[in-house]
């Protein structure tokens, strides 16, 4: 489907935030990470330049499908620790493209979550201009 799309431009360039959700379902980072690379090749070979934003740390200790229901936290902390993981990888893989730093998610920034992996209202307000930032200083 992303080829076809990318067919149809033209396009200014394709944002990726992705993999986020294959850790949250038990992929490692570095696995995640080759599909995100996917993406980003299948663009490359489209010759749509990508803005690649950082995966979010994400806590997951509330995040149910993580936790079975909110009953079993053996997978939370390792999956949390993937996600830190996965972020800081994507970062130093995307080295040459304009990239994103993956937003913050601490007190200061609680109005930009919804939950742990999905951006509030603000929070999508705040994503989308940083990657405007990111895309004016590409000169894209």
């Amino acid at each position: 489907m992303l080829a076809r799309e990318l067919r149809a431009g033209p396009w200014r360039c394709a944002v990726i935030l992705a993999g986020s959700n294959d850790v949250v379902f038990g992929a490692a980072p570095d696995v995640a990470l080759e599909r995100i690379r996917a993406l980003w090749r299948m663009c490359d070979a489209a010759g749509v330049p990508v803005v690649v934003v950082a995966n979010p740390p994400a806590d997951l200790t509330h995040h149910g499908w993580v936790t079975k229901g909110g009953t079993d936290f053996s997978t939370a902390t390792e999956r949390t620790a993937a996600m830190v993981e996965l972020g800081a990888t994507v970062e130093q893989a995307a080295a040459g493209r304009p990239t994103v730093a993956a937003m913050p998610q601490d007190d200061a920034h609680a109005a930009h979550w919804d939950d742990c992996l999905h951006f509030s209202p603000a929070g999508s307000d705040a994503l989308g201009d940083r990657v405007f930032a990111a895309i004016a200083v590409a000169g894209l």
